[in-house]
């Protein structure tokens, strides 16, 4: 029930007649309550990993992803079949392929790709597998083969002449090493070029018997000496 009553300064009118209402039945509607954020998870596995576009060094990976979360893919590199993996790099989320750089001729590599983000790592993608082209690495460099058969010949009062048969293809060079008693020590007499099979020996002292050998040697070292060989100038 309600009255209205008029006022100023001076006081108060008389009320007014009184009126009634009554409020509707319906409740209130409840606030509404805002939706809770989504709880943070690991990203969904990439899948459908190819391996194509093989050259000699290197290889080019594609796959499907299948998250919408990721901050990256991982991408791991096997040459044991998968027995093991390391890491070989990793791309932006978002991103489908992957060229690896950087391998062996003539190798088979395994792939796998792993997205990940801010929570954690998915499970790794199916394995695929390429091999790169050409030939297989070079075998590592070896010392060269000892020469053999040498022979003397062309005695003169100061010289003698040395030939020999060059069993390597790797040398650089060869050392020729005299001794005049009999081999119980050489020194260094002199050296011929890579390929060459002859030597003449000067400046040596008139009827006097000389002992050589050869030996063949490059950046890795030396080979084993040749036959021992004697001769005499006049």
């Amino acid at each position: 029930w309600f009255r209205i009553t008029a006022f100023n300064g001076v006081g108060s009118s008389g009320a007014s007649n009184v009126a009634s209402g009554q409020t509707s039945s319906q409740a209130s509607a409840p606030v509404p309550t805002p939706p809770s954020a989504p709880v943070p998870t690991t990203p969904a596995a990439p899948g459908s990993v190819t391996v194509s576009s093989a050259t000699a060094s290197s290889l080019a990976l594609s796959w499907v992803d299948f998250s919408n979360n990721e901050t990256g893919f991982y991408v791991d590199v096997s040459t044991n079949g998968g027995v093991w993996y390391s890491r070989l790099g990793q791309v932006a989320g978002g991103v489908t392929g992957y060229t690896a750089t950087g391998l062996a001729p003539a190798t088979t590599y395994s792939f796998r790709i792993t997205a990940f983000n801010g929570v954690g790592s998915s499970a790794p993608s199916n394995v695929a597998s390429g091999q790169t082209t050409g030939a297989a690495g070079a075998l590592p460099p070896t010392t060269p083969i000892a020469p053999a058969s040498v022979t003397v010949s062309g005695a003169t009062v100061s010289s003698l002449t040395l030939s020999w048969v060059d069993f390597s293809n790797n040398e650089t060079g060869f050392y020729v090493d005299v001794s005049t008693n009999g081999g119980v020590w050489y020194s260094r007499l002199g050296q011929a070029a890579a390929g060459g099979t002859g030597y003449t020996a000067t400046g040596l002292v008139p009827a006097t018997t000389y002992w050589f050998r050869i030996t063949a040697f490059n950046g890795v070292g030396s080979s084993a000496p040749s036959n021992v060989v004697s001769g005499t100038t006049r």
